[in-house]
């Protein structure tokens, strides 16, 4: 941070935060450019949503003329749209493009078809039933590639699939930008069965209370068909209607980003 002149922030964005406080410890203001794809709060440990929504809410933003203090921009509209009824702000949607990747389509695989792994209950069984037809289909003319759990396959070798089919598990990924943007041929789930693809904490990853949480001082607007809003922003330990599951991931996260930001050789 010595040596920093802005910090650069995708996710989570509580984590860069933390960077910017320790940075104006020091005596220094560090601006920040912000990149956003998930939900705000995303790994924000449960205890501190509090102290998360008192540093967000003094961030100077560009809009507000003169020198800013954090220029943010997400991804994808679901986001924007969530971001301001949390907090009255709105981020400005700037959509992704995969061009850095240098890849283009190249199908020299011709017969062979790559299923992206995806964090979804379907994905093992759609898997599973694809094997089993295709062991009454011994002649079929192409070959389904799965990818495993730990398994890496360089952007060069993605390109020479025939096709990828992507079972989305979120409204915004990466995957698909990179993959539109090298011209791949895609073959996703049609609208009517888009919205049965469950994700293990709801029908997207900003699905969880602790995520929905209302910037304190901020009156959202009127949402015809909005859920309870009295226990979204409490914080605290969470009770089973937050989510455990993310808060021990919030907690591992932060953990994990300070030890590594304590071992750093230029922490001094």
């Amino acid at each position: 941070l010595q040596g920093a002149e802005l910090l650069l922030c995708t996710e989570p964005l509580a984590g860069c935060l933390m960077l910017q406080q320790v940075a104006e410890a020091r005596g220094r203001r560090l601006p920040l450019i912000g990149y956003l794809g998930v939900a705000l709060l995303n790994s924000c440990p449960p205890d501190d949503i509090d102290t998360f929504w008192e540093h967000f809410a003094s961030l100077k933003p560009a809009e507000a003329g003169g020198p800013s203090s954090a220029v943010f921009a997400v991804n994808n509209l679901i986001l924007s749209e969530m971001i301001f009824y949390q907090s009255g702000r709105r981020m400005p949607y700037v959509r992704a493009h995969g061009l850095y990747t240098g890849m283009s389509y190249t199908p020299l695989k011709a017969n062979e078809i790559l299923v992206w792994r995806a964090p979804l209950f379907m994905y093992t069984t759609s898997r599973c039933a694809v094997g089993r037809l295709l062991e009454g289909m011994p002649k079929y003319p192409l070959n389904f590639h799965f990818m495993e759990e730990d398994e890496s396959i360089p952007y060069r070798e993605v390109v020479q699939y025939k096709v990828v089919v992507l079972l989305p598990w979120d409204h915004a990924l990466m995957t698909f930008y990179e993959l539109y943007s090298a011209g791949m041929p895609l073959l996703l789930p049609a609208k009517e069965w888009m919205y049965r693809f469950l994700y293990q904490r709801g029908q997207l990853s900003v699905g969880e209370r602790m995520y929905q949480s209302i910037m304190p001082g901020h009156t959202p607007p009127h949402a015809e068909f909005a859920e309870d809003e009295v226990f979204k922003e409490n914080p605290g330990p969470p009770d089973p209607r937050v989510g455990m599951s993310s808060a021990k991931a919030a907690r591992g996260v932060a953990e994990d980003m300070l030890t590594r930001g304590m071992q750093a050789p230029d922490f001094e």
